[in-house]
């Protein structure tokens, strides 16, 4: 199975800690490391799962966020602990790589929306225009979450015995899956209503699925806000 997934707006493993901390609200000047360095680290388990783009360099980052989890979490003497407060804080070149690259993110984004605005500026002959939806403002971290969250459900409801067989289901076949559930419950339902096995290839696919709809603009992923329901409906 072979199913390339890449989003031009999240790069790598920074995007995905920006998106965390923004998620759990986390000051990003105070970084609970405990907490972040879980969710990164359950976040990647599951993309492993879903073969979503190299993992190499997500592994990396993760590392790093452990080797700066153990050194906060390691004893300070009494003696030392005034010199232990002079030290640097071991989450201090990591906010300062997540606050440059937030800059040249943003830097980015201005070059291409003056681009955009001086493209506007030559001469043209009148064409007629499409309607533009908006653009999506759910994205692939917040679903990968979710089915994060489908698969923790799934292991407390698998039953202890279960047949195992070959999984031959398409993308094709798992995309009119899809949409036939849709159809049957009025054009929306919860996310987790779509994975109805407990085979994990067609639970991939199934994902891949909805990932194929959302690119193709036949289905949107809602959320009223964070750690919500996350639902599927059709445009």
């Amino acid at each position: 199975m072979s199913y390339e997934v890449k989003l031009s707006v999240y790069e790598g493993p920074l995007d995905l800690l920006l998106h965390l901390i923004k998620r759990l609200e986390i000051d990003i000047y105070d970084i609970p490391m405990k907490e972040l360095t879980s969710q990164y680290v359950e976040h990647i388990e599951t993309m492993s799962i879903l073969q979503l783009d190299e993992l190499g360099e997500y592994l990396v980052l993760a590392a790093t966020l452990i080797e700066i989890k153990s050194k906060m979490l390691l004893p300070v003497h009494e003696e030392l602990e005034e010199v232990a407060e002079e030290e640097e804080d071991p989450r201090e070149s990591l906010v300062e790589r997540l606050l440059r690259y937030e800059q040249y993110k943003k830097a980015a984004l201005q070059l291409e929306a003056s681009y955009e605005e001086e493209r506007q500026h030559f001469a043209k002959l009148p064409t007629v225009m499409e309607a533009v939806e908006e653009e999506e403002t759910f994205n692939v971290f917040d679903l990968v979450t979710a089915f994060q969250n489908m698969l923790k459900k799934q292991v407390k409801q698998e039953p202890k015995k279960a047949r195992v067989g070959r999984s031959s289901v398409t993308v094709e076949e798992a995309v009119a899956h899809v949409l036939a559930k849709l159809e049957r419950h009025d054009g929306a339902c919860r996310f987790d209503e779509l994975f109805e096995t407990y085979d994990r290839s067609q639970l991939v696919m199934t994902f891949f699925a909805i990932l194929h709809l959302m690119r193709d603009r036949q289905v949107r992923a809602t959320q009223q806000r964070n750690f919500d329901e996350v639902y599927i409906e059709k445009r």
